[in-house]
């Protein structure tokens, strides 16, 4: 179908084809809810970690059957899915969905790098974790420690895991901030922790220059947490 003309002062638009409008449609519907919308860029942030659906009633102040209702219709739309395991349901971003609506959302769950209750002056619990070297995520915490004294309160991995391995979840939802030195995908999530994972090759990394870049990412962490908010 030709386009029709535009203004003299513009081009003429090509019109959205009713193929990729319908297929888009159910998506952005179920994103225009507020909380839908939170939910689905919590996932989002979380993914690849799955979700439990006992993570979310708390801290998004809502119930369990408002909280099952929007997140059907994040599933029925192709943004979210969602498998058992037991009793619980669990959920992740869905790995179809499109890369746009996908961007979209990373952009509006990255937001600032800790939550402004956690900021200067509220003692935030930081917790530091890692899967395969609780000696790295150890030092962090010791530098973390020796840069903001009693700015905030720091728990190191050996502090937070069961038999040195799977995370504790009580001290992961009490926490304001958890860093993931290297992959965890074990990590408990919750809606109301800010999660960043510090991209490190710590096996192949040499011990002094491992340091150094634990050392200059604390750094700049603790340079942040001190300082004031605009």
């Amino acid at each position: 179908m030709t386009s029709p003309a535009g203004p003299e002062c513009c081009p003429s638009p090509t019109l959205l084809d009713d193929s990729t409008a319908s297929r888009h449609a159910p998506v952005l519907a179920a994103l225009g809810d507020p909380t839908r919308l939170k939910l689905a860029a919590f996932l989002t942030a979380c993914s690849p970690s799955p979700v439990c659906a006992c993570a979310f009633p708390e801290d998004f102040g809502i119930s369990r059957s408002t909280l099952s209702h929007h997140l059907s219709k994040l599933v029925d739309a192709g943004v979210a899915e969602r498998s058992k395991r037991g009793k619980w349901s669990y959920y992740t971003i869905s790995e179809n969905l499109d890369p746009a609506v996908l961007t979209l959302l990373r952009g509006l769950a990255s937001g600032e790098p800790i939550s402004a209750s956690s900021r200067a002056g509220d003692d935030p619990t930081i917790v530091f974790l890692s899967a395969n070297s609780a000696e790295s995520a150890l030092f962090a915490a010791d530098t973390a420690r020796s840069l903001l004294g009693d700015r905030a309160t720091v728990v190191p991995n050996s502090d937070v895991s069961v038999d040195g391995a799977q995370p504790d979840p009580g001290t992961i939802k009490s926490a304001d901030r958890v860093i993931i030195l290297g992959p965890n995908s074990d990590c408990p999530r919750f809606p109301s922790v800010d999660y960043s994972t510090w991209e490190l090759d710590i096996d192949a990394m040499e011990p002094d220059q491992l340091r150094a870049e634990i050392t200059d990412r604390v750094t700049k962490l603790a340079a942040w947490i001190t300082s004031t908010p605009d």
